[in-house]
């Protein structure tokens, strides 16, 4: 049974050997001691309504950070550095004023949705950083931006926030992507960028476009080739020369219908992919339609698997007959989380996949 009330430690010094868990259950904890963290896990669970404060001398207070508890909140005293994971099982991180970075590459944020999510006050953000070689997808952190280049983009990192900021269309959503790679100049980049309902706080996502800004925020403009898909929470930005902050909001007084142009001025798409059921456990079946391939009789279209880190985990082909093609394919083996079917052919959209 868990308790309300408070742990502190002063003074005292905890060794982590090997890779323990510390399950602390509807309890503040303060840490004014000395912490060798090793591989620890931190779990902090909590009852609906129920509000745990963090609080260290060291920024390393953990390995892995799991959040747990439907409805509960954690709230952080001070900035902390992450060696491994934060897992999201229930429950909302609340950064406040504070940094919380992933300091290892490859590690980062896991399990965020609607219900269970980290977010920040002003002055608090996410922080990650990675190499990128060639990243097709890459998501350094987990944050929820996906970034695709036909170069390298060097060591880069990423920062996540989410208090409103002010844009020539009015103060944006309750997130925003700032990216900082080693080589940002003719990048021809593709992001994609999520958000989760609650971060509208009321707007309808139709109405909305991508806002960028070179220099943090002092000035803003809209790239030239983007879109929106509110259903699955998702922003879309292509051929991107330089990279900087991201948010949505709303489009400028006297434009009613920006989305409505950039689509129309948009490359004609060249086919579809499409696959179901999604979210999916095991079997998918993967489906294209419009496609042109080389041969008279058909030919076959290859598409890659591609994880939340940029990574090919498998590569198939469809079989092109008339334009169309079909084929079921088993993902029982991979881990769940988020997932991206791409071709690389030429005005083929990639698909999103989430692997439950």
């Amino acid at each position: 049974m868990g308790l309300y009330g408070q742990m502190t430690i002063m003074g005292a010094r905890l060794v982590a050997n090997g890779s323990p868990s510390l399950v602390v259950n509807n309890l503040d904890i303060r840490h004014y001691g000395q912490l060798d963290a090793g591989r620890s896990k931190l779990v902090l669970q909590g009852s609906p309504g129920q509000l745990t404060v963090l609080e260290a001398n060291d920024l390393t207070i953990a390995y892995d950070m799991v959040i747990g508890g439907a409805g509960s909140r954690v709230v952080l005293e001070q900035d902390v550095d992450l060696l491994g994971q934060l897992q999201l099982n229930g429950g909302q991180l609340d950064l406040q004023s504070q940094v919380l970075t992933f300091s290892s590459p490859g590690q980062g944020l896991s399990g965020e949705n609607n219900e269970s999510y980290v977010t920040a006050g002003p002055g608090g953000f996410l922080w990650a950083s990675d190499y990128l070689e060639l990243p097709a997808m890459a998501q350094p952190g987990g944050f929820g931006l996906y970034l695709s280049a036909p170069l390298t983009v060097g060591l880069t990192e990423i920062r996540r926030g989410h208090e409103v900021l002010l844009t020539p269309g009015g103060p944006s959503i309750g997130r925003w992507y700032e990216i900082k790679p080693e080589w940002n100049d003719e990048l021809d980049a593709d992001l994609v960028l999520s958000y989760l309902a609650h971060e509208l706080q009321g707007a309808d996502a139709s109405s909305l476009v991508v806002w960028r800004s070179l220099d943090g925020g002092w000035s803003w403009e809209m790239p030239a080739q983007q879109s929106i898909d509110a259903g699955a929470q998702l922003a879309e930005v292509k051929g991107e020369k330089m990279l900087g902050l991201y948010t949505l909001a709303p489009a400028p007084a006297g434009r009613p219908g920006p989305l409505a142009e950039l689509a129309q001025a948009a490359p004609a798409l060249a086919g579809q992919l499409q696959a179901y059921p999604n979210p999916v456990s095991d079997e998918l079946t993967v489906s294209a339609a419009g496609v042109s391939v080389a041969g008279a009789s058909g030919g076959s279209l290859t598409f890659d698997c591609v994880d939340s880190q940029g990574r090919s985990v498998f590569r198939s082909q469809l079989d092109i007959v008339d334009g169309q093609g079909r084929k079921t394919i088993s993902l029982g083996r991979l881990p769940a989380g988020i997932y991206w079917l791409k071709t690389r052919q030429p005005g083929i959209p990639a698909v999103r996949i989430i692997k439950s």
